[in-house]
């Protein structure tokens, strides 16, 4: 049966049969739902839900019943929809992100209050909330990070980390690491010196300290370094060998060419010279570990005579690498303190070897024949057999034979050959073994009467063919500056010329011999030398 629409006071519309005493009020309550009832004298009395209350008679006589409507809570279209639980932080971009703690204040009128509770850092503010206890880094770069608790490292190229309790290496190829490296004791310094002059009270002369490695700027003497007279001669030219095996054989571009040496820039100097002194190191160190020796400080503060503490080795730091190239790449950077004058690069790389060789093993190498690396000599001291040996072989040797007692053990990259001119036969000096005859590149350190110069030949086949030993170039270095480079030199095992010009002595004309010939002949016996235009130093 359809019900009939009776119209009301208040414009209303009611069923019929409801009392016209009564009217039903349709204002919502939030959170509640209650039905108003007015009574005749126009007071308003509520009706509690479910409870059937007598109404006043109608015109019908039939008793009223109340009806009930559901008043639901508003929800405004604008507003975001509540969680249950944590509070949202609002993520609009003109509202501030809030601190945890005091409970946060409704933004707008039709905002309904929240509970306290921690608040969640906006990502966005198109963003999404997140839920409560999880940092969130900002992903918006206008919005500045605010998360509490440990900080956030920069992203940025430009910033340099900032991490706390840990040492940061620098990342730009121009800073050097900054390792720490381990002060010396007085008591190893007095090792050291001991080691190397025999004396805990000797200290180094001053051409010491001035001599390091240094190249000569691009010329045709651009890939030899600078030497200087004094006992550091000899440590300079030895790595000068190491440096041209370097610049010869390991450069695949132009592997054996001197010519493209002569334009050799700084940067493939300072590398080949990292690479000449992490070579010696690390043999010295039985190819398990080494030790590079720095002195951070003033270096070219004179020491006093007969007072060692102001010599350079109470001031070393120790630098200890279980791995090469880790160690090349150390020197690498620190390259510029064995380089210049008044570096003491030479001093560094001597107290390197014996740290890198220890001392243990080092008495073990020396044996009983020495105690000491150098000898007096002149005011001065220069440098011994083992000092070389130890250079080129990785072991103190002090002699230059083959053979386990004092001995060479194994062929070295760099050979060794000497003569002097005093003794039986024009030979003062014991004959170099094959080991140091026969290295693995065809590169001779050569002293002849004392002084040290290089000799060496950029075809490798010298050492492994026989075919190429019959005529065949060398070029001869004696390190000083007055030469524009490298003498080139024709050598004939075959000629046998110099038995008719000088006789078995090698002389020349006026009975004077030449020593380098001499040398090269401690090698090859029936060789005959040209200097192609060369003037030959007597």
């Amino acid at each position: 049966m359809a019900m009939l629409e009776t119209p009301v006071h208040s414009g209303t519309k009611r069923p019929r049969g409801a009392c016209e005493h009564e009217t039903i009020s349709e204002r919502p309550t939030l959170g509640t739902n209650i039905t108003t009832l007015q009574d005749p004298d126009g007071h308003r009395r509520p009706s509690n839900k479910g409870e059937d209350r007598p109404g006043s008679p109608g015109r019908s006589g039939q008793r009223c019943t109340p009806s009930r409507t559901l008043c639901p809570a508003p929800t405004a279209a604008p507003d975001p929809p509540t969680l249950a639980g944590p509070p949202i932080t609002p993520t609009a971009a003109r509202d501030p992100p809030t601190q945890a703690g005091p409970p946060i204040t409704p933004t707008a009128a039709h905002d309904p209050p929240t509970q306290a509770e921690p608040p969640i850092a906006p990502t966005a503010a198109h963003d999404a909330p997140t839920l409560a206890g999880l940092c969130i880094t900002p992903t918006a770069t206008r919005d500045p990070p605010t998360l509490a608790g440990p900080p956030i490292a920069p992203r940025a190229a430009r910033d340099p980390p900032t991490l706390a309790g840990l040492p940061i290496t620098p990342t730009a190829a121009r800073d050097p690491p900054t390792l720490a490296g381990l002060p010396i004791t007085r008591t190893a310094a007095a090792k050291l010196r001991q080691s190397l002059f025999g004396d805990a009270a000797q200290v180094f002369s001053r051409d010491w300290q001035r001599a390091g490695f240094t190249f000569h700027p691009p010329s045709d003497l651009a890939l030899t370094l600078e030497v200087a007279t004094g006992g550091a001669r000899s440590i300079q030219m030895a790595v000068q060998g190491s440096v041209l095996k370097h610049l010869l054989f390991t450069r695949s571009a132009e592997a054996g060419q001197l010519r493209g040496l002569r334009g050799l820039s700084g940067p493939e100097q300072e590398r080949a010279l990292a690479a000449a002194l992490a070579d010696s190191l690390w043999a010295a160190g039985a190819a398990q570990r080494a030790t590079v020796c720095l002195a951070p400080g003033d270096h070219r503060a004179a020491p006093t005579p007969n007072h060692a503490g102001a010599d350079i080795t109470e001031r070393l730091q120790l630098f200890e690498f279980p791995e090469k190239a880790a160690m090349e790449k150390f020197i690498c950077d620190h390259v510029q303190s064995f380089q210049g004058e008044g570096s003491h690069g030479v001093i560094l790389f001597l107290c390197s070897l014996v740290f890198s060789r220890t001392f243990q093993r080092l008495r073990r190498d020396l044996g009983s024949a020495t105690t000491a690396l150098l000898q007096p000599s002149a005011g001065g001291f220069r440098c011994r057999q083992a000092a070389l040996n130890l250079i080129l072989t990785g072991r103190a040797s002090p002699a230059v034979s083959d053979g386990a007692e004092g001995g060479v053990l194994t062929r070295s990259d760099i050979g060794y050959l000497q003569w002097g001119k005093d003794g039986p036969g024009g030979h003062g000096l014991p004959p170099v073994g094959s080991r140091l005859k026969t290295p693995r590149f065809p590169i001779w350190l050569c002293s002849i009467q004392g002084h040290h110069s290089l000799v060496f030949c950029t075809d490798r086949r010298l050492l492994s063919d026989w075919k190429a030993e019959r005529v065949f170039e060398l070029h001869f270095y004696s390190g000083r500056p007055a030469r524009e480079g490298p003498v080139r030199l024709t050598v004939d095992t075959h000629a046998h010329l110099w038995e008719q010009d000088g006789g078995a002595e090698g002389r020349g004309p006026g009975g004077r011999c030449c020593p380098v010939e001499m040398v090269i002949r401690t090698k090859w016996r029936e060789a005959t030398v040209a200097w192609n235009g060369a003037l030959p130093p007597l």
